[in-house]
């Protein structure tokens, strides 16, 4: 069918899908149509802000910084960007030290932004905290979003601290879509099957 024909397939599957059994989310209006981009390698490389949340996340600083350090892309055109709220650990103090070891990148910016969210690992999935769950993410993004927006990036990349895998060409091949929007698929480590079923 090819890559075109197969992701126009793959759309219409997932909106049918979640209008018959809506768990995730409840589409009120038809998917629009929209026109997908050309691949093309990119030579002239744009500065990317990096962006980070988090929380609680001292223990996974230390593999997060390797795979920001594992990318394959000039330092010198990357912003990279850390917030950190409401961490009842040693998170504030690593994510300082550990952009302050940073080397060679065109800038780095540590944000300390308590919001005063208190939802537990355990229950934060649970349907009940998710306004209050969902709206403090939403901050926390907007204040990164805003942040990257006070550097000369042309693009921004949102990674989470808690990541297990990123491919080191990965912000390359998403710079060569060409596209304003991308979403990674991301998947459970180990067993392959889709983290958030939230996006596309």
């Amino acid at each position: 069918m090819g890559i075109r024909a197969d992701i126009h397939s793959a759309w219409a599957r997932f909106a049918d899908a979640r209008e018959r059994n809506p768990r995730h989310t409840l589409f009120t209006h038809p998917l629009p149509a929209f026109p997908l981009p050309e691949r093309r390698a990119v030579t002239d490389l744009p500065q990317v802000a990096i962006v980070t949340p988090c929380k609680d996340a001292e223990a996974s600083l230390t593999a997060y910084a390797a795979l920001i350090e594992a990318l394959e892309y000039p330092k010198d055109r990357l912003h990279w960007i850390v917030l950190e709220g409401d961490s009842t650990d040693g998170t504030e103090a690593a994510a300082r030290a550990m952009l302050d070891a940073a080397r060679g990148y065109a800038s780095t910016r540590f944000i300390k932004h308590d919001i005063g969210a208190s939802h537990a690992r355990a229950t934060r999935t649970e349907k009940s905290v998710q306004r209050a769950r969902r709206a403090a993410i939403a901050a926390c993004r907007n204040r990164l979003l805003a942040a990257a927006m006070d550097t000369p990036a042309a693009f921004v990349l949102c990674i989470d601290a808690d990541m297990a895998v990123i491919p080191p060409d990965a912000l390359r091949r998403a710079l060569d879509w060409s596209a304003p929007i991308l979403a990674a698929n991301c998947l459970r480590h180990g067993d392959d099957t889709v983290f958030d079923p939230n996006s596309f």
